[in-house]
């Protein structure tokens, strides 16, 4: 596939000729910093509490009452995962951001005008993580009910089982549909409100295939290279690693981004 080539290698290549551009990642790098020192603390001993304290769940009869008591007993704690996931989502949408405006910029492109651009931006970047946030929400809610009505049925044998798979398959298929609204979203500034959902729906029709080998190898050449920052670390003291690990993670995310917006944009202009 042409398209996934050369997106896979425009990345790179991008990231080549103007190292400058993986400032953006450096931000994000940044961010995500200040979101884990913030919420992260918080949030995992939430979730090891839950694992360790099935107790506490247990008074709610159903588990459509799970909700309801997770957020009646950790109050602050659901509130700090909610922000913590919205931090990380907004990062991954202003980095996007700043690739799309490098992308139509081509090599005219200018580090400052692309961060500078990015933060007039900063009203679509707000709108499409919080789509995003409503999304996600969307779905937990309906699972919890989906796993209700399994839970109702599971004296009929193997009924159960087979409607965990049918989950798991449309989960999947859901996520590969919907994966590039974030992309599109930026990527296409005329689009507004739920156009950018409608238009990224159609948009991934008769692509699926292409956007799952895509992604998985984005995420294997990104990880790749925050391996190597890993890697590297271990020769140098904790503060200079930790900046070594740092440098590593925004040339890999601005790899990821780069990609994506490439992937979007040339599969555009071949359709």
């Amino acid at each position: 596939n042409y398209t996934m080539i050369s997106s896979l290698l425009g990345g790179a290549v991008g990231l080549v000729r103007k190292p400058v551009l993986i400032v953006p990642g450096i931000i994000a790098g940044l961010l995500v910093t200040l979101s884990f020192f913030l919420f992260f603390e918080t949030t995992l001993f939430f979730l090891l509490d839950l694992v360790s304290n099935p107790n506490t769940l247990s008074g709610g009869g159903s588990i459509l009452a799970v909700p309801y008591l997770i957020f009646a007993s950790y109050p602050l704690e659901v509130l700090s995962l909610l922000a913590f996931a919205g931090l990380i989502i907004a990062t991954n949408i202003w980095v996007l951001q700043a690739f799309a405006i490098a992308e139509r910029e081509g090599d005219n492109a200018r580090i400052s005008a692309v961060v500078a651009g990015t933060f007039s931006k900063i009203q679509r970047i707000v709108f499409t993580a919080i789509t995003i946030m409503c999304l996600v929400v969307l779905y937990i809610i309906v699972t919890f009910a989906y796993f209700a009505l399994i839970d109702l049925i599971s004296f009929i044998p193997l009924l159960p089982a087979v409607l965990v798979a049918a989950w798991a398959i449309i989960s999947a298929y859901l996520y590969l549909k919907l994966l590039f609204f974030g992309t599109i979203s930026v990527c296409e500034e005329k689009i507004k409100g739920k156009e950018a959902l409608l238009k990224t729906w159609k948009w991934s029709s008769r692509k699926l295939i292409g956007i799952l080998v895509f992604s998985i190898l984005v995420v294997i050449i990104g990880n790749f290279i925050l391996g190597i920052g890993f890697t590297a670390s271990d020769f140098f003291d904790e503060t200079t690693g930790y900046l070594v690990i740092l440098l590593f993670y925004s040339i890999g995310t601005a790899y990821s981004s780069f990609a994506f917006v490439k992937y979007y944009i040339h599969s555009k202009g071949s359709s």
